[in-house]
């Protein structure tokens, strides 16, 4: 670990038998039967039948279905406001849609004429070794925002797109 530049303690390393035990230790220690797990889908089953024995799963279902019809009504959304100005492909898990814009447009502009509209996303730059590479890309967050709201934050992003054209 010290040739990665990470400065440990022999005192501060708990071997365990397997990732099985080490993710029990861990999910015992910091989560109690009321909090909320967001996993991907798929995920690791021993993860969920460690979940559903300490009660922890019933919110992962609920999480999973209100991040389903977010990601859904965002898909929609980007479907009827931004149809031809940008390529994608639906999610099968997380909270994130990422959008390739088409053309020649300039992502940079295009976050300031989003801000001016009331709508923000993460510049898709800053998710690639090489920022240039990822200059056309924008990544859309699902997750705290009501289905209405993501429709509006949609229109507003299409509306920004347009002033740059």
């Amino acid at each position: 670990m010290t040739s990665l530049g990470i400065c440990i303690n022999p005192e501060n390393i708990l071997v365990t038998t397997g990732s099985q035990q080490a993710l029990s230790l861990v999910v015992q220690a910091l989560l109690r039967s009321d909090d909320m797990v967001i996993v991907e889908q798929p995920t690791y089953n021993g993860a969920l039948d460690l979940f559903e024995a300490l009660h922890i799963r019933p919110y992962l279902r609920k999480t999973i279905r209100i991040y389903k019809k977010r990601r859904e009504a965002m898909v929609a959304a980007v479907d009827r406001y931004l149809n031809g100005c940008v390529a994608y492909s639906v999610p099968q898990g997380g909270l994130f849609l990422w959008l390739r814009l088409i053309g020649q447009v300039d992502g940079g502009a295009l976050i300031r004429q989003a801000v001016d509209a009331g709508v923000g996303f993460a510049p898709g730059a800053g998710f690639f070794i090489d920022k240039s590479a990822g200059e056309q890309f924008l990544r859309l967050n699902y997750a705290y925002q009501t289905e209405a709201s993501i429709d509006k934050g949609i229109r507003r992003l299409a509306e920004a797109l347009a002033r740059l054209n």
